[in-house]
């Protein structure tokens, strides 16, 4: 099974909303006022502790388990800065287990890298705390080379809390797999193109404009007007001098690419 048709897959083929969904979409509800007014709470008990300057364990595990509700639900504004604070004020005043220095560094590093495209700071935190969980590493390596396939197999391999921190990189990442298609293929079927992409045709025609054709039910010619111009502009320009040209003067090219 490769990475692509995974049916742990963060996004569903047959929805048409936008290409940002998740297997974790239910946490994503703004409507849901119980866990909103849940989350306050923890948000000011957790301020609560700033203030007092508490260390101690029941202050690590009010931290940890805020970040990990605000993770879920993408409030950026409650896990970053509690993030942060637990990572470089509790954790040097009362050293975290190992296990979670992982967990909550990896966190801290796919949310520079995903959210907010500070790489060098993203690898910088990576070799601060002594990152080895290969989900997470992946993860990051793929957003900073733009390696989609790598993307794809790492959000179908990590755990729920990481794979709302990803989310934030999907809809840039999945720009550059269609730039990579438009400029490889002349055609392609329209399955493949949803398996790999994650979301329906309809989905890529209207939030990406991709401008491509839709051949029949299941090919897809990919736009190629820009190379077909420079080939055309090569030839009438006399781009091959070697080549005994028509004695009219005008060079003719054509550029045909089937289904």
């Amino acid at each position: 099974m490769t990475p692509l048709n995974n049916p742990r897959s963060s996004v569903s083929h047959n929805s048409g909303g936008s290409g940002s969904g998740s297997k974790n979409r239910v946490y994503a509800d703004n409507r849901n006022a119980e866990l909103s007014s849940i989350l306050l709470g923890m948000r000011k008990l957790r301020e609560g502790i700033t203030a007092a300057r508490r260390v101690d364990k029941f202050a690590i595990e009010v931290f940890k388990q805020h970040i990990r509700a605000a993770i879920l639900v993408q409030q950026i504004e409650n896990y970053h800065s509690a993030l942060t604070y637990l990572l470089y004020s509790l954790h040097p005043a009362m050293p975290l287990l190992a296990l979670d220095v992982q967990e909550f560094a990896s966190y801290h590093m796919l949310h520079l890298a995903a959210c907010l495209n500070e790489y060098g700071a993203a690898l910088a935190v990576k070799n601060e705390f002594g990152l080895v969980d290969s989900r997470a590493l992946q993860a990051v390596h793929a957003i900073i080379h733009g390696n989609y396939w790598s993307y794809r197999a790492a959000r179908n391999r990590v755990d729920q809390y990481m794979g709302r921190l990803m989310d934030y990189a999907e809809d840039r990442m999945r720009k550059l797999m269609l730039k990579a298609i438009g400029a490889t293929y002349f055609t392609i079927d329209l399955p493949y193109l949803e398996v790999v992409s994650g979301v329906s045709w309809k989905t890529l025609k209207d939030d990406y404009s991709v401008g491509w054709e839709l051949d029949g039910a299941r090919k897809i010619q990919p736009s190629r007007r820009g190379m077909i111009r420079s080939i055309r502009n090569w030839c009438r320009l006399g781009g091959g001098a070697s080549r005994n040209w028509p004695s009219g003067g005008a060079a003719t090219c054509t550029w045909t690419y089937g289904v």
